[in-house]
């Protein structure tokens, strides 16, 4: 008997030390810093913000994001493809690209009866991202179905909707996007007919990456990866378990509990957040930066990011 329970009391030993070890472990790890603007880039890391490994500021805006790839204040920077892209070409900047986490997320939407591309030829649009991914997504759909149309920008996504929500609006469809599109439908009740632009760009791109991860190489490289790991599962899980995301996000930031458990849980069937390695995606990447040069050459000035931009 003596014996059996040294034996046990070795195993509880040899078990006591390997919990000891591994919390001593966490505990060297260092909290990252990130900056993430609101929209779908936030809901991509809404149950992060609660992770005590995790310090995060969550901005409107790109100003601050185009700021935080120049100072380097932060670990990782959530931000448009297209604008950490452009700083990486004109500066040189140090972040590299970790992941894509949310792609095409533009939509075409009319409270008329047609939800066909063609039937767009010739009708007054109020768009917005005035030669940036929206604008230039449109555009091209419009260029493979050889649509004209009347197009008027606004300045952001939030911004076109009193041109919309009104009986008298002049205008026969919006550009939009995801929470938006969601909010017109269930906060407005409005009756909308929506033509999904990513679809109509099937044949053309198979993907259009919009909002992305990019890190520091400061010393923390086994946080960043437990950061991306951590991104990757909580993707996995919006878009899974829809039905329960609000319930793990709602006391974590003020957006989630103005955006509302209808509107986030059916908004994320089509907000396209998605989780892609960049370095592992660099052929199609190199598409839509293709696709960026092809209608609008001066945001990147024709240019492509070479494969030191990834990580």
């Amino acid at each position: 008997m003596k014996n059996v329970l040294k034996k046990v009391f070795g195993v509880f030993l040899v078990l006591l030390v390997f919990i000891l070890a591994s919390c001593k472990k966490d505990e060297n790890l260092q909290k990252i810093k990130i900056i993430v603007p609101n929209g779908t880039p936030l809901v991509a890391v809404g149950d992060l913000l609660s992770n005590e490994n995790y310090e995060f500021e969550v901005v409107s805006g790109a100003d601050l994001l185009t700021a935080a790839l120049v100072k380097k204040d932060y670990d990782v920077v959530i931000a448009p493809i297209t604008a950490s892209s452009k700083l990486y070409l004109l500066k040189g900047i140090e972040y590299k690209f970790a992941a894509v986490i949310t792609t095409g997320n533009n939509y075409l939407v009319t409270k008329g009866s047609s939800d066909k591309i063609s039937d767009v030829n010739g009708k007054k649009i109020m768009a917005y991202g005035m030669n940036n991914t929206p604008d230039i997504v449109m555009k091209a759909a419009f260029e493979l179905n050889n649509i004209t149309a009347d197009i008027e920008y606004q300045s952001s996504v939030n911004d076109v909707v009193p041109f919309f929500v009104n009986s008298d609006s002049k205008y026969d469809y919006i550009l939009t996007a995801e929470p938006t599109l969601t909010m017109l439908k269930l906060k407005y009740n409005l009756d909308l007919n929506v033509i999904d632009l990513q679809k109509e760009l099937e044949s053309e791109i198979e993907m259009i990456p919009q909002a992305g991860i990019f890190v520091l190489n400061n010393g923390k490289d086994k946080e960043i990866k437990n950061f991306l790991k951590d991104v990757k599962a909580n993707i996995e899980f919006l878009n899974t378990n829809s039905d329960k995301y609000y319930e793990k996000v709602s006391n974590n930031h003020e957006y989630f509990t103005k955006l509302g458990e209808e509107v986030l849980e059916a908004s994320l069937k089509t907000s396209n957040i998605k989780y892609y390695g960049a370095k592992e995606n660099i052929e199609t990447i190199n598409k839509y930066y293709d696709l960026l040069n092809k209608y609008n050459k001066a945001l990147l000035n024709g240019k492509t990011p070479d494969e030191n931009f990834y990580y």
